[in-house]
């Protein structure tokens, strides 16, 4: 399943003498989730609160969030809707506070920790991430030499290996008919094998 991610990201705001340092990470699922903030927790062992909110999966079934000792409702259910609006998935959002002495109020508090997350999220470089269906081929040197920019054009060579012929792997869009193409390339003589799936990444603009 397709989605956007992003690259780790951290912003900064202080209101009131309260510093809020929002992470934006992109995770792996909920363990990956638990060991970043365990991390956080660990670098900010001092703070007021970790608060944070995470969408785990690529589907955004798997969603967590906490509050971390601010009032409820203040900090991780605003984090969460930010981070659900942005439309991104696999991400966390952990925004750390160290209280500047001066009470924000839950409207404040809400409107701090959306903020945080929001500019953590927007600043982020944003990856389009796809699962492509992974092949192999394996050509006499003198067919690849003649075949290969057709390959380069028509799908995305991850690797090329050498021996007594040249091994091409090679990932191709779902729903692509890579054995009519590779009958084509080589007049029906060479045939792909699927060896199974694998997950590319791009750069992506969004509007955030």
């Amino acid at each position: 399943m397709d989605y956007i991610g992003i690259k780790d990201n951290k912003s900064e705001i202080v209101i009131k003498k309260s510093r809020f340092i929002a992470y934006a990470y992109a995770i792996d699922g909920e363990e990956d989730a638990q060991s970043k903030l365990a991390f956080l927790r660990k670098k900010y062992y001092d703070s007021t609160h970790v608060c944070y909110a995470y969408i785990a999966d690529e589907k955004g079934d798997l969603v967590k969030f906490s509050d971390d000792g601010e009032p409820g409702g203040t900090a991780g259910q605003p984090i969460l809707e930010v981070l659900r609006k942005s439309g991104l998935k696999k991400v966390l959002v952990a925004v750390v506070r160290y209280f500047g002495g001066t009470l924000l109020g839950a409207g404040g508090l809400v409107r701090a920790y959306s903020q945080s997350a929001s500019d953590a999220l927007r600043t982020a470089e944003k990856i389009r991430y796809s699962v492509r269906d992974l092949y192999s081929v394996s050509l006499d040197f003198s067919v690849y030499k003649k075949i290969s920019p057709k390959i380069e054009r028509a799908f995305s060579v991850e690797k090329v290996g050498y021996t007594d012929v040249v091994t091409v792997e090679f990932s191709a869009a779902k729903g692509t008919n890579v054995d009519e193409i590779m009958s084509e390339f080589t007049l029906g003589k060479v045939g792909a094998r699927r060896l199974g799936e694998i997950v590319k990444g791009e750069k992506y603009e969004q509007a955030f």
